[in-house]
């Protein structure tokens, strides 16, 4: 996990050892405490998965795939940035 916001968690992660890692695809899954879950895939080595509740503990499982075949998953787990109480001004006059 490279960074957390209340809404979002960013993921980083190394390319894999192995023959030519061209053409890659990766896949993160998460599901969320809150019932959130979702799949998201990219060619990059980074990714920033959004629309996430506040507060809510996550677990992402990551793998590659390449020509049909996934590898086997890492999973992690993160957290959102707190939910933040609302903010209340009073002027007294």
């Amino acid at each position: 996990m490279e960074a957390q916001t209340n809404s979002s968690i960013a993921l980083t992660w190394e390319v894999p050892d192995g023959p030519d890692p061209q053409n890659s695809t990766y896949g993160v899954e998460y599901t969320g405490d809150g019932g959130r879950a979702g799949t998201r895939s990219t060619a990059h080595t980074n990714i920033t998965v959004d629309g996430l509740e506040p507060g809510c503990l996550y677990a992402f499982s990551m793998w590659v795939g390449k020509n049909g075949i996934n590898s086997s998953r890492e999973t992690r787990n993160a957290t959102t940035g707190e939910r933040q109480s609302p903010f209340v001004l009073l002027l007294l006059v």
